[in-house]
């Protein structure tokens, strides 16, 4: 699904994304992709000396969750991962958001 995507985006040279601070929908073009693709980003991670912590919502319509697991099956450290029944916003994860940032059950 995500390379799915990937291609269409890359085929309309943009792919439309809703901006909510704005309330509107936007043309995000594949050049952001292009750039993106210019920097060592595995370079970039690997010389993080920090403690990682990803809530993704597996129901994401902006990042799909399959970007977010190719992501960690490129990096070799240990990545604290949740995955969540929820959407980009986790507005349903928000208690498991919060457990993982202040630690223990809330």
């Amino acid at each position: 699904m995500w390379d799915e995507r990937m291609t269409e985006w890359k085929k309309n040279w943009y792919v439309e994304v809703k901006n909510d601070a704005r309330g509107i929908i936007e043309k995000l073009p594949y050049s952001f992709v292009e750039d993106a693709e210019k920097y060592d980003l595995k370079k970039a991670f690997k010389s993080l000396k920090k403690p990682m912590t990803i809530v993704h919502g597996n129901e994401d319509d902006v990042v799909p969750i399959e970007a977010t697991r190719d992501f960690l099956s490129l990096w070799k450290w240990e990545i604290d991962f949740h995955e969540v029944k929820d959407g980009h916003k986790l507005v349903k994860g928000y208690r498991k958001v919060k457990e993982v940032v202040l630690g223990g059950n809330v």
